[in-house]
């Protein structure tokens, strides 16, 4: 499906950042070895350091649709 295929198009990822998404896609993610973490932080490099520094807050089980 186009979750795995755009999920193998990133192998050396670990994890994936994203406002929304819906339950279908967290799924593929996440069972191609990603963890999923959806946020209400709305720049790029600021999500980023969140995450990198143990802070972010990961609203997936409020955002997965």
């Amino acid at each position: 499906n186009r979750h795995q295929a755009m999920a193998a198009a990133i192998p050396d990822c670990d994890a994936l950042i994203a406002g929304g998404m819906g339950s279908g896609a967290v799924e593929a993610f996440r069972s191609a070895g990603l963890q999923v973490i959806l946020t209400d932080i709305p720049g790029v490099e600021v999500a980023v350091t969140a995450f990198a520094e143990g802070k972010i807050q990961d609203l997936t089980a409020e955002r997965a649709d």
